[in-house]
């Protein structure tokens, strides 16, 4: 313990000091270890009375020690010269004083200045290259404190034992009627108190642990012994026997045995409550343990109860080393009621088993600098059980792959080997078995003549979802699996030309790709749209499924490409625009117009021939030119002499023309804006939008029986995304989405030797989008008191287009010293197959240790994250 180490020390040194004119210190005491700057402070030591017994030096009544950041009180102390024994009796007070500097608003000193056994001390004043005005302060506040009765021990040994003490530490606090502390740093406390309330030292803790026996152990020490000693390595992990778990100084609850981990406050254990209309009244309840330092590795067990759907454990494991990252997961329970979230007519053809688990694996190696590993393997019981229980997860990845790639870095190109395998028949997987990949990044092979080139070569199986129970619709047939071997590269040549005010880079490449099995039965791109819609996990589809046969014996397709790409720029600027408010340090505006044409010749192999695995098997004739305009409003971030160029405002628009209309549509394509404004840290703007310029987009959508004609009808417009994240003050943050989305279809651009923006991501071929969206969503979080000890947040979720309000979400944070408890309320709308009005209520509580926080942490801590979703918990 770093505060009894510094503690007896100090005393020592002190002692020694007080009466260093009558004796010399080098003939009486070798301390083991060097001196630091602190021992300057020992000339203000303050003592009622000193004398010397023999090689006893003693200290006597009202003994006041400053030393470095320490404060020292004590009645009396006693130290041998030769032996090194020393022994400190009565009112042993140690308080370290902790200062920190900052760069501060007058909102931030404000706070600062609020917290009790606080001194805020303005050092200066300051202006950022903005324009505003900041203060230099440095801020004391006491850290660390330790307090006994009765110390014994050995400087040299560094075996002490000691009375009545009380400690305060950086995430616990404890107290405990006596105590050894060993040689190698390990502390042994009898009767004794643990908690991260540190109203546990005036005997009314909100909570606390009370053991028989608790074992304190600090990080490994290189040597035993006081000089040994190294308290800045971290904070100490604690075990425990023979304890009861106090609320308000009553015994609720006894436990055989309880561990803190490093780093940690001490808990029995987290735990959230509440109720949830798909689990019922549930507790969840979690607890860390730190299993090694070097690899760190962690574990968390989880224990959960649902009144309406059971038992439920697991755990979450990481093991951390210089050069790895792992992770587990594991979770298992038997579902009473699998069916609670997602009623029976809503699942169609899958089915839920009682007996649900989910396993996860994932790694991330650095072999060498230069060859790295990743991989993930993932296996669940069912499809829905992420959505049921881990919906955050499921929002993140709904369907997770299990895969690996190992992957080295040349000089002149990367090498990798890449596998995925489908280990949940429920998520349709296409399997890479595996493929071995060459990429060569763009380079200069002749003057001015650069190549870039990929080569991959693998084997590919398509693994359709299976479904539990046969199809009714349509033809009654599912999607058939397909396999093939194939072997594709592709290879570009370029020749920049630079003139004085353009740039223009002409292009020319060839691909070819050899299949080792193919299908002699067409499949068309409305085939293949069928066969996604018929394999979608909820509900069914209608539609006459048509397969790949393995008629078409092997093929090797070769596909031509010349392109040309021309930019230029524009750039004015304006040195002397400064404005705090958008912080602004200069303005620069610069304008890229650009083109950039591509002809992709016939492929020699009909596409709907090929299987479909990705989009180099779906490659079509292309001719069209994009036409477009990037701009940036740039300015200036950081002191001076480490700025950084900021985008204060970029926006691209772009329009692509069709020198060959595909079908279906004519020559004209869509013109699309992406905006993006983020002036400062605390707004940022997003938008976006795809106008139908051809006017041919147009797809029939979903039909819904029941939707709502209410919001805006554009029938010109594809899809439009606008979002605001707005932090007026501290705590008070605001954020706003809306989305509106026609069904619409857009032509194809691709190129294999350029790269083009893209409104949405996925494949390049085949964009259909038939969901009909108009909705938004608006979040505010607050503070409700002026200390910010309670604080609320509001959520609201609206569909235009069904006419109701989905998702109503209220939350109120309170801190209540030690505590943290946040209660969530939620109100959920939607409509059966049958129309009838669905109506879900969701509760929950979670309460939670906030640890011992400084001013410091406490005011650079954020209270409410700024909204971006509505959180659903439970489905």
């Amino acid at each position: 313990m770093s505060f009894l180490r510094k503690l007896l020390t100090f005393i020592t040194l002190s002692t020694v000091f007080y009466t260093a004119q009558a004796i010399d210190i080098k003939d009486y005491i070798d301390f083991g270890f060097k001196a630091d700057k602190g021992l300057k402070d020992l000339s203000r030591i303050k003592a009622d009375s000193t004398s010397i017994v023999g090689k006893n030096i003693i200290v006597k009544g009202n003994v006041f020690i400053p030393y470095g950041d320490m404060t020292v009180y004590a009645d009396k102390a006693v130290v041998n010269f030769e032996t090194k024994d020393l022994e400190a009796v009565g009112n042993i007070r140690v308080y370290r004083v902790r200062t920190r500097s900052a760069t501060v608003d007058l909102e931030q000193l404000s706070r600062f200045a609020a917290f009790p056994d606080t001194l805020v001390d303005i050092t200066g004043y300051t202006v950022d290259p903005v324009g505003n005005q900041l203060l230099n302060i440095k801020v004391y506040f006491q850290g660390d404190m330790l307090k006994a009765s009765r110390v014994t021990g050995n400087l040299t040994t560094g075996m002490f034992s000691f009375n009545d003490f009380e400690g305060r530490y950086k995430t616990f606090v404890a107290k405990a009627k006596s105590g050894v502390r060993k040689p190698g740093g390990e502390i042994v406390i009898k009767d004794a108190e643990i908690s991260s309330c540190e109203y546990l030292l005036q005997n009314h803790a909100h909570y606390s642990i009370k053991c028989g026996t608790a074992k304190i152990y600090p990080h490994q020490a290189d040597s035993f012994g006081i000089s040994g000693y190294k308290p800045n390595l971290g904070e100490h992990s604690i075990w425990a026997y023979d304890c009861w778990f106090k609320v308000f100084g009553m015994p609720v609850l006894y436990i055989p045995m309880f561990y803190k981990p490093k780093e940690e406050s001490p808990g029995l254990f987290g735990v959230h409550g509440g109720y949830n209309s798909n689990w019922g009244a549930f507790f969840q309840f979690s607890k860390r343990f730190t299993l090694t330092d070097t690899p760190y590795s962690t574990i968390k067990l989880l224990a959960d109860y649902y009144t309406k759907r059971g038992f439920g454990y697991g755990a979450n494991a990481e093991v951390l080393t210089e050069y790895s990252k792992t992770k587990i997961f594991g979770y298992s329970i038997y579902d009473l009621r699998p069916y609670e979230t997602t009623e029976a007519d809503d699942i169609g053809r899958l089915t839920i088993p009682h007996y649900r688990y989910g396993l996860r694996l994932s790694n991330v190696t650095h072999i060498t600098p230069r060859l790295d590993f990743r991989g993930q393997f993932a296996l669940y019981s069912d499809y829905y059980f992420l959505n049921d229980y881990f919906k955050n997860s499921y929002n993140n990845n709904p369907e997770p792959i299990t895969f690996s790639s190992v992957e080295y870095q040349f000089d002149r190109f990367s090498a990798s080997i890449f596998t995925r395998v489908q280990t949940n028949n429920f998520y349709t997987t296409v399997e890479n078995l595996p493929t071995f990949r060459l990429n060569f990044p763009r380079q200069e092979i002749f003057s001015n003549i650069f190549w870039e080139g990929q080569t991959d070569v693998g084997y590919f199986r398509m693994k359709w979802r299976q479904f539990d129970e046969p199809r009714t619709a349509g033809n009654g047939v599912d999607p058939s699996d397909y396999q093939s071997a194939r072997f594709d590269t592709v290879n570009f040549l370029y020749y920049p030309i630079r003139l004085d005010w353009l740039t223009l880079v002409p292009r020319a490449g060839v691909r070819m790709t050899a299949y080792s099995n193919t299908s002699k039965q067409k499949v068309d791109e409305d085939d293949l749209q069928t066969m996604f819609a018929v394999e979608e996990a909820e509900g069914t589809a209608d539609g006459d499924v048509v397969n790949y046969d393995n008629d078409g014996g092997s093929k090797v397709r070769f596909i031509g490409e010349v392109g040309l790409e021309g930019t230029t720029k524009f750039i004015r600027s304006w040195q002397n625009v400064k404005n705090a408010y958008w912080q602004l340090d200069g303005l620069r505006h610069v304008i890229e117009p650009y083109f950039n044409y591509t002809y992709i010749t016939n492929p020699t192999v009909n596409r709907d021939n090929l299987y479909y695995f990705d989009e180099v098997d779906r490659i079509q004739e292309q001719n069209f030119i994009r036409l477009g305009i990037r701009q940036r409003i740039q300015t200036r971030r950081g002191n001076f002499g480490n700025e950084q160029i900021y985008n204060w405002f970029t926006i691209e628009n772009y329009w692509d023309y069709f020198f060959q209309a595909q079908d279906g549509f004519n020559n004209v394509g869509d013109f699309v804006t992406k905006l993006y404004f983020n002036p400062t840290s605390k707004l940022s703007l997003i938008t976006l939008f795809s106008i139908d310029a051809g006017g041919q987009d147009r797809i029939p959508g979903v039909v819904d029986t029941f939707a709502s004609n209410s919001g805006i009808n554009l029938s010109w417009l594809n899809k439009w995304e606008f979002q605001v994240n707005y932090k007026v003050m501290e705590d008070l943050n605001l954020y706003f989405t809306y989305i509106y989305q026609n069904p619409y279809k857009t032509q194809s651009v691709y190129s294999m030797g350029s790269n083009f923006t893209e409104l949405e991501a996925g494949s390049a071929f085949d964009q259909f989008y038939p969901d009909r969206i108009q909705n938004l969503r608006f979040g505010v979080s607050f503070p409700i008191t002026p200390d910010r000890k309670l604080r609320g947040a509001y959520e609201i979720y609206y569909d235009f287009f069904a006419g109701y309000i989905r998702e109503q979400q209220v939350k109120i944070y309170k801190t209540i010293h030690c505590w943290e408890i946040a209660a969530e309320f939620a109100r959920i709308q939607s409509r059966d197959s049958d129309g009838d009005m669905r109506i879900r209520y969701n509760a929950m509580v979670t309460l939670y240790l906030t640890g011992l926080s400084t001013p410091m942490q406490s005011v650079q801590r954020s209270t409410v994250n700024t909204f971006t979703q509505v959180r659903q918990f439970g489905g």
